[in-house]
Order: structure tokens, then C-alpha cells, then sequence
């Protein structure tokens, strides 16, 4: 019994410094548009640096809140260049649970200020349209 509590204590300790180690990181803007000319959107996502895996993510567009899919959706470092990732978002909006919306893209980290970032991709839902932004970038 003893050995059996101390191996459930051993993985416990292990969930907890697997989390304390997460480095977050968030792109956040007011500034999107979507499908251009468009009014600004405000719009985020927030990933995990070490293992990809987006934990956090809103877009409200004219009204219409868009949330995670459970399908996976990642953000992954470009290692040629070390300030580009690659977005893959899969979300759905009220209604349409079932239904997977991608948004493919790119977010660049800007060498003007140490917290800009830029944001450019495509929305693929009902119709093809593209997305850009200029936004902060944020390591929680």
C-alpha cells in the first residue's frame, strides 16, 4: 500500500512540474480584419511554447463568438527563422459544434517592439477569406 501511494505522490509531483513549466505564450489584437474591408475585431489565442497546444482562443466577428473546436489546434515555432510560428486553429461557432473552421496562418514577431507581432491567414468556413493583424504578443 505504502509503495502504491508513494508511486501515485511520484506522478502527482511530476503532473505539477510538467504544468509549473508551461510557458504560455498569447497573441492578443483589437485590430483584426477579416475578409477586408472590415470593421477592427478583437481577437486571441494562447498556446503552450513547449508542446504546441492551444489553450485559450476568442474571435468575435460582427456579433458571432467563434471558440475551440475539439479537434487539436497548434501553434508551432518555425525553426529556420525563430520568430515565425505556425497557426492551425480549429473552431466552431454556437450551432455548429460539429462542424471543424480552419484558420491557417502565420504570426511574426516584429523587431520594432519587443512585445509587436503580426498576424496573417485564412479563414476557411463557409467561404475562403483572409485575415490580418497587428497585435501584442505576450509570455505569461
Amino acid at each position: 500500500m505504502k509503495k502504491i501511494i508513494s508511486i501515485f505522490s511520484a506522478i502527482i509531483l511530476l503532473l505539477l512540474t510538467i504544468n509549473a513549466n508551461a510557458q504560455l505564450k498569447k497573441f492578443y489584437t483589437t485590430e483584426m480584419h477579416y475578409g477586408c474591408p472590415s470593421p477592427a475585431d478583437e481577437f486571441y489565442f494562447t498556446w503552450d511554447e513547449a508542446t504546441g497546444k492551444v489553450v485559450d482562443y476568442y474571435w468575435k466577428h460582427e456579433g458571432t463568438v467563434s471558440f475551440l473546436h475539439t479537434l487539436p489546434s497548434k501553434v508551432v515555432r518555425d525553426e529556420k527563422t525563430l520568430y515565425d510560428y505556425d497557426v492551425y486553429l480549429n473552431v466552431t461557432i454556437k450551432g455548429f459544434e460539429s462542424t471543424a473552421y480552419q484558420i491557417r496562418g502565420k504570426l511574426t514577431l516584429t523587431a520594432m517592439r519587443p512585445d509587436g507581432a503580426v498576424f496573417g491567414g485564412v479563414y476557411e468556413g463557409t467561404g475562403v477569406y483572409p485575415m490580418m493583424a497587428n497585435g501584442v504578443y505576450v509570455k505569461k
